[in-house]
């Protein structure tokens, strides 16, 4: 007997044509069906499609159990009252495992079944693992869409065809004051309208409803009653074919319209702020010639203001100075928005006098006739003033660095044997100073204070500096001396910055280790720093009674040996780039 037809022959004798009808229900049904053992599972029989799905051989299949395909699948039994029924069970949810090694979501209904006189269950199996697929697509997709909604900073509400809120999202809560769940069911121009826009808020949405896309301006009315101004679009929301609602976006431009408003009552105080000024103010076309001066200016060039309109600003400055007006005009038109400058001028009395302007360029357009205003002040007396302090500035400066070479050279004087060195100290620690990218100011103050930073060697005892000889303890602690001694020199002097502190502490070093107060890393100033990076090239460099000079090439080692714990790593760096790619050589 064919193996097919086995699994549905009685033991007695069944009609062929009863048998024949089974076969042809079971095996060559499209859908997957098994035939199972209610208590254990096991598949009693298998129709084509359950082969062609599985992959499995059809004595494989009925050599398994349904948990054998899924261990997660619970064989559930039917009651006595529906197989006596003989209803369907419930839907069954799972994953089956192919002979690929695939797997498949797949929805199992069984029902119980007479076979061979025992009970039985029969299982259709319905792969949905495409279904799922597209379910899960799209719940992602409708995810997307409802936290663009909900999070998107543009008010946005969804309304059925009789113009009821069915959604809002968290912007058009913050917009109106109202909760979402205040909202939805109400009629819209009932919760925003106000009384005086409520005919044309209506229209609005008889509109839509009707298919049409409109645009929308005017004010609305918040939960607390404040009144805003919003505009905005609403179009009908059409789906296969048919419209099933309306969406309205907002845009709050209360804070614009309340501008609009401020603009509009504050141009006559404008106009009249700029009459009143006490500053010279005029606008001006790209050519020069004026179309408006205030009060000041006319007073400033005794012309009243119908003699100066039409004239052109040019006039009024020196012809050496045109091309510096052009200039600015240029630098206007291509590039800043608004230029400040001081120009001479012409005053009426025949005198040249110097004025402060700030012109902006207003105009943006395509016409090269472009407008400029211009805010202008008569600085001549504080121009004098200026120049006169500048002067008294450069004097005091002059005065100080010629103090510093005289203490400089009275230094030296003292100690035969470092003749030069404070001048040498100076011009390295600026090099290295510079190197490093410190500006001038900077750069002045480290020259200044190397140059006098062994003034303190005033108050040591000639025959020590001068002993060719190695230093006893004593003798070494009272050079170390000179440090303090400096400090106390250099102190009585009134400077903006700390020469006095940068000498005390140019024997100072990064790990502590130096001299007087063994302070280390940020507590040590940058300028003495720096100068102690140069003071110790400089000496290493220099020949005395005691010792030859040893070779650049050995200090630079030395200092780079030293960098990053008693030295200062970057004023290193930077010195060690200075002589070995830049060349650097002593001037003095």
């Amino acid at each position: 007997m064919d193996v097919k037809s086995s699994a549905f022959s009685s033991q007695g004798d069944s009609p062929a044509c009863g048998e024949q009808l089974l076969k042809d229900l079971f095996f060559n049904n499209p859908s997957v069906m098994f035939i199972l053992q209610p208590e254990s599972g096991a598949i009693l029989e298998a129709n084509d499609a359950a082969l062609s799905f599985y992959g499995y051989p059809r004595k494989h299949l009925q050599s398994l159990k349904i948990t054998d395909l899924d261990a997660s699948l619970a064989v559930q039994v039917p009651s006595i009252e529906e197989q006596q029924k003989g209803t369907m069970g419930v839907f069954q949810r799972t994953r089956h495992r192919l002979a690929s090694g695939k797997n498949r979501e797949v929805e199992i209904q069984k029902a119980p079944l007479d076979w061979k006189g025992l009970k039985a269950l029969y299982a259709v199996v319905r792969d949905i693992s495409e279904i799922i697929f597209v379910q899960e697509k799209f719940d992602a997709k409708s995810a997307f869409l409802e936290q663009l909604f909900q999070n998107s900073p543009i008010p946005i509400q969804q309304c059925s065809m009789d113009g009821r809120i069915i959604s809002a999202n968290t912007a058009t809560e913050h917009l109106f004051g109202y909760s979402k769940e205040e909202m939805v069911g109400q009629l819209v121009d009932d919760l925003f309208a106000t009384p005086e826009t409520r005919t044309e808020a209506e229209a609005n949405t008889r509109a839509v409803v009707e298919g049409n896309t409109i645009f929308f301006e005017g004010e609305r009315r918040r939960k607390n009653g404040e009144r805003i101004f919003v505009s905005g679009t609403a179009f009908p929301i059409v789906m296969n074919g048919k419209q099933i609602g309306t969406y309205s976006l907002y845009m709050d431009l209360t804070a614009l319209k309340k501008a609009e408003e401020n603009l509009k009552k504050n141009r006559e105080q404008y106009r009249s702020l700029v009459e009143d000024i006490p500053a010279m103010f005029c606008s001006f076309d790209s050519r020069g010639f004026l179309s408006f001066a205030n009060r000041e200016f006319c007073s400033f060039f005794r012309q009243s203001p119908a003699k100066l309109s039409g004239s052109n600003i040019l006039n009024f400055i020196p012809k050496d100075n045109h091309t510096q007006i052009t200039r600015l005009f240029r630098t206007l038109l291509t590039g800043l928005p608004s230029v400040t400058a001081e120009i001479p001028v012409n005053a009426p009395d025949g005198f040249l006098r110097w004025h402060r302007w700030t012109v902006r360029r207003l105009a943006t357009g395509a016409d090269e006739r472009k407008e400029f205003r211009a805010a202008g002040q008569d600085i001549t007396d504080s121009k004098l003033v200026q120049t006169a302090l500048e002067e008294n500035i450069e004097s005091m400066e002059r005065v100080f660095n010629e103090t510093v070479e005289v203490l400089a050279s009275v230094t030296e004087a003292k100690d035969p044997y470092i003749h030069g060195h404070q001048r040498r100290v100076a011009e390295l620690a600026g090099a290295i100073a510079a190197e490093m990218g410190y500006g001038k100011s900077f750069v002045r103050r480290v020259r200044q204070a190397a140059l006098v930073h062994e003034i303190g060697n005033l108050v040591v005892p000639g025959e020590i500096l001068n002993k060719p000889g190695k230093l006893s303890h004593l003798e070494f602690e009272l050079v170390k001396g000179h440090c303090e001694a400096g400090e106390q020199i250099l102190m009585k002097i009134n400077l903006s910055w700390p020469l006095h502190t940068i000498v005390r502490q140019h024997h100072e070093r990064m790990d502590g280790s130096g001299y007087p107060d063994g302070i280390r890393d940020g507590e040590i100033l940058p300028e003495a720093r720096i100068i102690a990076v140069a003071d110790m090239v400089e000496a290493m460099t220099s020949h005395r009674p005691y010792r030859p000079a040893f070779t650049i090439n050995s200090v630079l080692g030395e200092i780079n040996r030293l960098g990053g714990s008693s030295l200062d790593k970057n004023a290193v760096n930077a010195c060690r780039s200075l002589f070995l790619e830049k060349n650097f050589t002593y001037i003095q």
